[in-house]
């Protein structure tokens, strides 16, 4: 399950949409746009995997109530909700980099439109699995 089979082209041209939860333009650290499924290279997740070794980084417990339905937890699981920090901070993916949740549609095709002038394959991959198996 660790890798969807969604190209990046067909992620970048889905309907999305964003909320800005920034507190006066600047990101809050709300954690609103951490996802466990991200749009990220080989070299990315080489890099992420020897960080985790090397600094020791365990998956963030995320649901911690019992759910009336099964449901699949998206929340990120390097995403540290009590200190409200990231804990692969100075090594995390560029969409990670680049994402401010009070861009509008123009600053979010700019940017896909700079992912896919860079000609790096990106796959979307689950990141607690891809990280964490």
């Amino acid at each position: 399950m660790g890798i969807v089979t969604k190209t990046m082209q067909e992620f970048l041209d889905s309907d999305r949409k964003t909320t800005d939860y920034t507190t006066n333009g600047h990101c809050s650290n709300c954690g609103g746009c951490c996802t466990n499924l991200l749009p990220v290279t080989e070299k990315e997740i080489f890099e992420i995997k020897k960080f985790i070794k090397r600094n020791n980084i365990k998956a963030c417990n995320k649901i911690n109530r019992i759910l009336a339905k099964p449901t699949v937890d998206l929340t990120c699981p390097f995403r540290d909700e009590e200190n409200q920090i990231c804990t692969i901070y100075s090594v995390r993916p560029k969409i990670c980099r680049g994402f401010m949740c009070r861009h509008n549609d123009d600053d979010i095709q700019n940017f896909a439109n700079e992912l896919k002038k860079e000609r790096i394959e990106y796959k979307m991959v689950f990141v607690k699995d891809t990280f964490f198996e």
